[in-house]
């Protein structure tokens, strides 16, 4: 499943590479692209049982495309939009990680150093090293 997953999602970048906002809404690598990635998350939602997902296209800070699958609430039958608003959960540990990792990219963080270095407000009976926060 991976592999189908890489292979589709490979042969959408594929498809979109070069595009430009100017480009008819009819250019097939635009509609074939769509089509493929609208098969792919209806059948992630089968598959997966997820109840909604949003997702969209942007091309240089342009939107192609977006669209709502599944069920913003499967209570109440709402459905899922573009603009449906989600829970971001746990994907925050994500961008924590990302922007540790920029610091430490920039030579301002060391994840050697105690915690303590960065955070003085926090106190640890021992010296906790700011890498075991990625674990």
């Amino acid at each position: 499943m991976k592999r189908l997953v890489l292979c589709i999602l490979l042969s959408f970048f594929i498809l979109m590479t070069g595009l430009n906002p100017e480009v008819p809404e009819d250019d097939f690598r635009i509609t074939s692209a769509i089509k493929l990635v609208e098969v792919w998350l209806d059948a992630e939602i089968s598959y997966k049982d997820i109840p909604g997902i949003s997702a969209g296209i942007v091309d240089d800070q342009i939107l192609l495309w977006s669209k709502g699958f599944g069920y913003a609430d499967e209570d109440k039958k709402i459905l899922a939009a573009p603009d449906t608003i989600y829970s971001i959960c746990s994907i925050s540990k994500l961008f924590t990680s990302i922007a540790i990792m920029q610091l430490r990219d920039q030579g301002k963080l060391d994840l050697d150093r105690p915690i303590k270095t960065y955070l003085p407000g926090l106190t640890f009976r021992t010296p906790i090293p700011m890498h075991h926060l990625l674990h």
